[in-house]
């Protein structure tokens, strides 16, 4: 099985792809990893694109707004 770093450093540049995607990143839940998105808000079409698991890891959506530096 894959790290959840090479699955998300794999999948990223699709998923910042999706309109409304400000970002993604290695977390855990309940003790697991996971692959957090950052979005605006969680939209139909991000919904639709972005998969609930990645290579067996779950993707998790955490509304941020946008960054700004």
């Amino acid at each position: 099985m894959k790290s959840v770093h090479q699955v998300l450093k794999e999948h990223s540049p699709e998923i910042m792809k999706v309109p409304g995607v400000v970002g993604t990143a290695e977390s855990q839940s309940g003790g697991e990893p996971c692959i957090l998105v950052f979005v605006v808000a969680v939209t139909p079409e991000i919904s639709q694109r972005i998969p609930h698991s990645l290579d067996g890891y779950p993707v998790l959506f955490r509304v941020t707004g946008e960054f700004r530096a």
